[in-house]
């Protein structure tokens, strides 16, 4: 975990300065997730609090692939369960594709 921390924060870094990009930090507690698509489904969001419409916040399996979906799956789910924040970072460009998340250090 330790290792991680710098890369997530170098990535928020190059993140932040993208006009493309956009990030959310909340309790997933109102999130609906889902899979969409049939072979190799996208995990799909619901009411995120993002500014996609109706929150929608969409994690491609081409991007993250399956050990990616799971971990995204397994991080909203402790989130809910434990009540801690959840940092999403996604393209703000009408895609609305997730391209980075983890629990920040101070998600209480």
């Amino acid at each position: 975990m330790k290792v991680l921390m710098p890369l997530f924060i170098f990535l928020s870094i190059v993140f932040s300065t993208n006009l493309l990009a956009a990030e959310i930090v909340e309790v997933p507690s109102q999130w609906r997730v889902d899979y969409s698509g049939s072979a190799d489904p996208d995990i799909v969001v619901f009411y995120s609090g993002s500014t996609c419409p109706s929150g929608t916040l969409r994690l491609t399996a081409a991007t993250f692939g399956s050990e990616g979906k799971a971990r995204f799956w397994s991080t909203v789910m402790a989130s809910k369960v434990s009540g801690r924040k959840i940092r999403v970072f996604y393209t703000d460009d009408g895609a609305c594709t997730i391209t980075m998340f983890g629990m920040p250090n101070d998600a209480v």
